[in-house]
């Protein structure tokens, strides 16, 4: 490929480190790294666990107004709450940010709110229990938050979910539904991997896969940009590649202000800069300049498109 393509990442901590650091302008170092990557699309998700001696939900809502106020400052960043609007950054050359949350832990009663801030994006729970998801399986209060954002058109992530909880939230949605950041379960038996019925099942529901960087998801050994491209061959094998994408999941900027049990990266796919060769990768390992494209961004804003398109019976739909 004389370019590569721009891509479009379905999972990163942005928001979190803006907390970590209380420093909006941190924000521009982390533009500057995508521009110069090609990361030109980003699902940024609001952590709740960054600071344990924060309540979650407060660390949520203090990441949005962090993250707020660096995308009114910093420019070539851009929040984006449809995929028109998504198109229309990129076609500016904005980096595009998408807003969701990794664990519901606000009360319920916020949603509204978060709709109209820009959220279109949620996880019930990160790999702790939420108020959503106890115990393996949905709450109540689970099977309502997954109805409403369904209902708003927000893309539903069952990224983190236990197995249980995984086949109860597909039977209380209708909608393509997203695994931001997972990897295959054949080659790495890990909780947060899913196995091939579950893959199937994303795929059949017109979903999408992101796969993780980080080393634990993807080897038993020292993990390598080569055992990630093994499970983008594996499972886009298994279920098609215009249900592969990519949700990095990096966190060597974290490295210094968190404790994520282990300071290892993946060798050749450590953070953003790695991204390019990766895609050079790709090729060299068959994939198709047309199928590495739709890797790198097309799939997740076909997804997007499809969720935003969805027509459901249960009410009105909440779009905007």
């Amino acid at each position: 490929m004389a370019l590569s393509p721009w891509v479009f990442d379905a999972h990163s901590d942005i928001a979190g480190d803006l907390f970590l650091r209380d420093d909006p302008q941190r924000f521009r170092e982390h533009i500057d790294r995508m521009i110069a990557a090609r990361v030109g699309a980003v699902i940024t998700c609001l952590w709740g666990f960054a600071d344990p001696g924060v309540p979650a939900a407060a660390q949520q809502l203090r990441q949005l107004e962090l993250l707020e106020q660096a995308l009114a400052e910093v420019p070539r960043a851009t929040l984006c709450r449809t995929p028109q609007e998504l198109a229309f950054a990129r076609r500016r050359h904005d980096v595009a940010f998408v807003l969701g949350i990794e664990g519901f832990e606000v009360p319920v009663a916020l949603l509204p709110e978060l709709h109209d801030r820009g959220m279109r994006h949620a996880m019930l729970r990160w790999s702790v229990d939420s108020p959503a998801v106890r115990s393996g399986h949905l709450t109540g209060l689970g099977k309502e938050v997954v109805r409403e954002i369904e209902r708003r058109h927000w893309l539903v992530d069952v990224s983190h979910l236990p197995e249980p909880a995984f086949w109860e939230l597909l039977e209380e949605t209708e909608c393509p539904i997203l695994a931001s950041h997972s990897n295959a379960a054949a080659l790495q038996r890990h909780e947060r991997n899913l196995t091939d019925d579950q893959l199937r099942a994303v795929a059949e529901r017109g979903g999408v896969v992101g796969l993780n960087s980080w080393p634990p998801f993807l080897s038993s050994d020292a993990a390598t940009r080569e055992d990630f491209i093994r499970h983008i061959r594996y499972v886009s094998d298994l279920i098609g590649p215009d249900h592969v994408a990519f949700g990095f999941d990096f966190v060597d900027y974290l490295l210094d202000v968190v404790d994520l049990g282990s300071k290892d990266l993946a060798t050749g796919l450590a953070g953003l800069e790695d991204v390019p060769g990766l895609l050079a990768d790709l090729v060299r390992h068959g994939f198709t300049e047309v199928e590495t494209e739709h890797l790198a961004h097309g799939n997740l804003i076909n997804l997007w498109q499809a969720v935003s398109a969805l027509q459901l019976p249960r009410g009105g739909a909440v779009i905007g």
